[in-house]
């Protein structure tokens, strides 16, 4: 599964953004023999993955064709643990793209969606409990060297329907991207129940693409990313 989030308009100028950006047209310049500079970003998202993934629809001015502003496709992989920062070359695409919606409360991700229901899980298989995952109500992820640990607070329900408010800690480790560590819940309070988390918003095709070409020429391909392929 793709886990990709929409980020908001504040992001686009944010000078990460157009750090990781520049990165990519300056690569751009050395390997391909282009002279482009960054003019802004126009689009992007981010894919949890090993690591980061950062998509960008950048616009760039050509200095070798009198300055023209043109459009382009790029992605940038960060894995900071590893000191590791790579980009695609970019690829040429001046049609107005969809943006990724944000996805909000009681949308997420199905990246978190995962994290939240394991966590769950894992809590009753160690304490007997017959909790149900609902939602997860915020987050916080850090990037560590084992992997990446979030800082969870979630919404579940007992048997009876009661909902309640929990917190807890999680470990994904990155070299098999299994959750195999998490801390017990520790109950917060009672909560008023929240419909269901129901799945992110669709990804536009673009992204499904980007993200393909970049696994397949930045780091391993699944499977189910081949049969993304366009």
């Amino acid at each position: 599964m793709v886990s990709v989030v929409g980020v908001s308009e504040t992001y686009l100028v944010m000078p990460r953004a157009k750090s990781l950006a520049n990165l990519a047209v300056k690569n751009n310049n050395l390997r391909m023999k282009t002279n482009l500079n960054l003019v802004r970003v126009e689009n992007a998202a981010i894919e949890t993955t090993i690591g980061f993934i950062y998509y960008f629809h950048l616009k760039a001015e050509d200095r070798k064709d009198n300055g023209k502003h043109k459009m382009y496709l790029t992605a940038v992989w960060e894995k900071d643990w590893l000191n590791f920062l790579d980009s695609m070359p970019l690829e040429y695409a001046p049609d107005p793209l969809p943006r990724m919606e944000i996805a909000t409360a009681p949308e997420i991700s199905d990246f978190l969606k995962d994290v939240g229901e394991f966590t769950v899980s894992d809590h009753n298989l160690k304490t007997g409990t017959q909790l149900e995952f609902v939602n997860v109500g915020d987050f916080e992820a850090t990037r560590l060297q084992d992997g990446t640990h979030f800082d969870l607070t979630l919404q579940a329900c007992d048997e009876d329907g009661k909902h309640m408010l929990f917190k807890t800690k999680v470990i994904q480790h990155d070299f098999d991207k299994s959750m195999n560590k998490s801390r017990p819940l520790v109950y917060v309070s009672e909560a008023e129940p929240e419909p269901k988390a129901l799945l992110a918003p669709l990804i536009p095709d673009w992204i499904l693409s980007l993200s393909c070409k970049t696994h397949d020429q930045l780091g391993p391909v699944s499977e189910e990313r081949c049969a993304m392929k366009l």
